[in-house]
């Protein structure tokens, strides 16, 4: 079974494949894990069993280099989004704040 992006919407594996989009789970750090969540402006991610963020959130500096799968480095924090192609039931559910930007 396939997975895909917590925050995209129409995440399909051909886009991300096209793209060679990588994902990563959120850090099982608490303090690490409330930064996250603060940057993404989610309310909560815990109606989802295992949520992950594509590497389109995500710097080019966050990645460590020179190695062969796509690596965040341990301080790496997603800073990249854009509300056009946020899912639209995030606002809905309340999860995601309206304020994004």
């Amino acid at each position: 079974m396939g997975f895909g992006c917590l925050m995209c919407k129409k995440p399909t594996y051909i886009r991300y494949k096209k793209f060679q989009a990588s994902f990563h789970s959120f850090p099982k750090c608490p303090i690490q894990k409330k930064i996250w969540i603060k940057k993404c402006k989610l309310t909560t991610i815990s109606p989802f069993k295992y949520p992950k963020l594509c590497s389109f959130h995500f710097e080019l500096g966050c990645f460590k280099e020179n190695t062969k799968t796509r690596i965040l480095k341990p301080d790496a924090i997603p800073t990249i989004f854009v509300r056009r192609f946020m899912k639209k039931k995030l606002f809905e559910d309340g999860i995601l704040k309206e304020s994004l930007t």
